[in-house]
C-alpha cells in the first residue's frame, strides 16, 4: 500500500493537496482526514484491551464453541 502523509493547516475550510505523480495517476484514492493537534482530538478514555484480560475467567463459556456458532451463522447469512 502506498501512502502520502502530510500535515497542513486548512485555509478558510479548504485544503489543497498536490499529489505525487504516482498517486495522481490513480483511478481512485481513499482520503482520511484526522486532526493532528491535541485540542481537536476526542477526550474519550483510551481503550486498552489488557484492561479486559480475564474478565470471562469465572464464566462457564467455551470460547471455541461460541466462535464456531458465530461463524456458522455468518455462513447461513444471518
Amino acid at each position: 500500500m502506498e501512502a502520502l502523509r502530510i500535515c497542513q493547516k486548512p485555509e478558510k475550510g479548504f485544503l489543497i493537496i498536490k499529489l505525487p505523480e504516482h498517486l495522481a495517476k490513480s483511478k481512485e484514492l481513499e482520503i482520511i482526514i484526522i486532526p493532528s493537534d491535541r485540542e481537536n482530538q476526542s477526550t474519550e478514555k483510551q481503550f486498552y484491551p489488557s484492561d479486559y484480560f480475564g474478565i470471562w475467567r469465572d464464566k462457564n463459556i467455551d470460547a471455541d464453541k461460541v466462535c464456531k456458532e458465530m461463524r456458522d451463522e455468518w455462513d447461513r447469512g444471518f
